[in-house]
């Protein structure tokens, strides 16, 4: 059967997009309900800033309803200086992306993939080298680390991602905040032009803190 890929990969953003324009505008609006409060304060990790920063530049409606956004590893910024592992991996990614279906992969790493018991076997029994793989992308400072809990955690891991995610990443770090890139043919029918429309970051004005560690080569100052 023979599918519009551009009318798949719509869907797939339409999808990708739930987070900023549909779950938090609900998660907001029915706190505020059953709180009776006029403002919230939000706190969000890792993609949980982005999507906070979507939702005040694209839904402006909802900067009011947020006091203030408290954005801990923010994602949302071109890294200006890249780590040259981080590098690395981001240009396998977006390689891989322009050479192959990974698009059609949805879901990397699944718990229930191939992957996941041979990394439960490996770092039960070696868990230093597993702790120090981790360590090499997401930075050397282990004394900041609750070290009991992260052993516990470290077997259940990975827990599955989206491939889009994933890309999304790559791209937000080499291109900036942009809307996600599908290619031109896909981009024009999903957004009228060839290229993605930057984030409107202008015209948000919840105020937002916003918390990263020097160890985390994910961010940028």
């Amino acid at each position: 059967k023979n599918y519009d890929i551009c009318k798949v990969e719509a869907y797939i953003f339409g999808r990708y997009h739930l987070r900023a324009h549909h779950d938090l505008p609900a998660f907001i609006d029915r706190v505020l309900h059953v709180s009776r409060a006029p403002q919230l304060f939000y706190i969000g990790y890792s993609y949980g800033t982005t999507a906070v920063m979507v939702l005040g530049s694209e839904l402006p409606e909802y900067q009011s309803k947020i006091k203030q956004a408290i954005l801990l590893a923010p994602v949302g910024y071109r890294l200006r200086d890249m780590h040259p592992k981080i590098q690395m991996a981001v240009d396998v990614v977006l390689n891989t992306y322009k050479t192959t279906t990974i698009r059609a992969l949805f879901e990397l790493l699944p718990r229930e993939g191939l992957f996941f018991p041979l990394w439960r076997a490996a770092c039960g029994s070696f868990q230093e080298a597993c702790t120090k793989m981790l360590y090499y992308f997401f930075g050397q400072r282990g004394e900041n680390i609750d070290q009991e809990s992260f052993r516990a955690l470290l077997p259940r891991l990975p827990s599955g991602a989206s491939s889009l995610d994933l890309i999304y990443l790559a791209q937000i770090f080499t291109r900036g905040f942009r809307a996600y890139d599908f290619g031109k043919r896909t981009n024009q029918y999903v957004y009228g032009q060839k290229l993605p429309p930057d984030v409107p970051v202008e015209i948000n004005t919840i105020p937002m803190a916003l918390y990263y560690s020097p160890s985390d080569h994910l961010n940028s100052e």
